[in-house]
């Protein structure tokens, strides 16, 4: 388990940020006005503002990715609150340059000669699972979890993809069917949780 902390542009509420230690440093949070409170939270990895995707892609992913193609279940999680940067870490925005985790980790599998990807896009709404590659908007059921057997979705979809461009439109597809409405901090924001499934399959030479 790898816990990375993105650095965000900083808010209106008084808070200060302290960051130590090379190898595993230490957030210190504090609030102004009135008795200040100090949390502290340890983290892997720090990256400050700014920090290229490339970069958080690099020092993130190339070892989970080894795992995965060496046939180990990996899970990326991104966490925070509305306008954090939870999106633009794992999907990116324009240009190559601003790509995020996933369509990185597409092209890194993809490259394997050996290797085969499929995706699945699902959303939790209000606690309702949904298939966002799926015209029609129908609750899914879960399924298993019993004898360590893992959980899975019942009627999700799974399509091969077999380019990063053909990835990169599944994703876009499965985007415009997301929930989403303004809040005070972001006048987007998703208000589903989303889940991209990357299954690799690996052949023989």
């Amino acid at each position: 388990f790898t816990s990375c902390l993105g650095l965000g542009p900083t808010t209106d509420k008084g808070q200060t940020l302290f960051v130590s230690g090379a190898n595993s440093p230490v957030l210190l949070s504090g609030e102004g006005g009135g008795e200040a409170r100090v949390s502290r939270y340890t983290f892997d990895r720090v990256f400050p503002l700014h920090t290229p995707q490339e970069e958080v892609f690099g020092l993130t992913m190339q070892d989970t990715l080894a795992a995965v193609l060496r046939g180990y279940n990996a899970t990326v999680l991104a966490y925070g609150q509305t306008g954090s940067g939870k999106t633009h870490t794992m999907l990116g925005g324009g240009g190559r340059e601003a790509e995020g985790l996933v369509p990185r980790t597409v092209r890194a599998l993809l490259g394997d000669p050996l290797a085969s990807v499929a995706v699945s896009v699902l959303q939790i709404y209000q606690e309702v699972v949904s298939d966002l590659l799926s015209p029609q908007s129908v609750a899914l059921a879960l399924r298993g979890g019993v004898g360590g057997g893992g959980v899975t979705v019942e009627g999700l979809q799974e399509r091969q993809v077999a380019s990063e461009r053909e990835a990169g439109q599944l994703l876009e597809e499965a985007l415009t069917r997301r929930v989403v409405a303004g809040t005070r901090l972001n006048t987007v924001s998703s208000r589903s949780h989303l889940v991209i499934r990357l299954v690799v399959r690996k052949g023989q030479q």
